[in-house]
């Protein structure tokens, strides 16, 4: 099984290809640009993984939504997790519940790496800082459509949305995700990580 990570899909959101331009190259219209991000995750996710969404899943008008989701949720194998965004305004109905195990503002992930365990640290917004951000826990979070990428490679945190610097449109697995931490270690912005308390 393995542990993928990514945000910002925007499905059916035909404006943030103008706001987004680098979509276009999944496609010109919004019904290309949905197509694109369902191929490249399915070129990913099996249906044994998991996957945590991290906000911003779907935009559109709330009648059309529900069957929207469906076409849309029912390619996607795995199983999924999502941690609201801004734009997640329908997580209270039943339609969209059903197709994650769990909806949430905020998670914290348990990953077992041998003997140690590691914690992920999960919102659809980028921290400053974090719980155990100076043990060196990972921030991983959507939103910013790579606008916070400079700031983010000084530092253990992570840009996961579909048109960040690492994603290239696809899902991230928590493997590669390590390879990119592994370049990278925690800048303190207070005084965690600069005394023992």
């Amino acid at each position: 099984m393995t542990i993928w990570f990514t945000s910002d899909p925007h499905y059916l959101h035909k404006n943030i290809m103008e706001y987004c331009p680098g979509r276009k190259q999944l496609g010109d219209t919004v019904e290309a640009m949905v197509e694109g991000l369902i191929k490249r995750y399915c070129e990913k996710v099996k249906p044994g993984d998991s996957v945590y969404f991290l906000g911003d899943v779907m935009f559109g008008r709330h009648k059309e939504s529900p069957d929207n989701m469906q076409k849309v949720f029912c390619r996607l194998p795995g199983q999924k997790f999502l941690i609201r965004g801004n734009h997640d305004h329908y997580t209270k109905e039943e339609w969209f519940s059903k197709h994650f195990v769990w909806i949430r503002d905020y998670y914290e992930l348990g990953i077992s790496e041998g003997k140690e365990k590691k914690r992920v640290i999960l919102c659809h917004y980028p921290m400053l800082v974090w719980n155990g951000a100076h043990h060196e826990n990972f921030m991983l979070h959507g939103h910013s459509h790579g606008g916070v990428d400079v700031p983010n490679r000084e530092t253990l945190r992570l840009d996961v949305g579909v048109d960040a610097e690492h994603s290239n449109y696809y899902p991230l697995s928590y493997e590669q995700i390590k390879e990119i931490m592994s370049k990278k270690a925690y800048k303190p912005f207070d005084h965690h990580g600069t005394r023992d308390l």
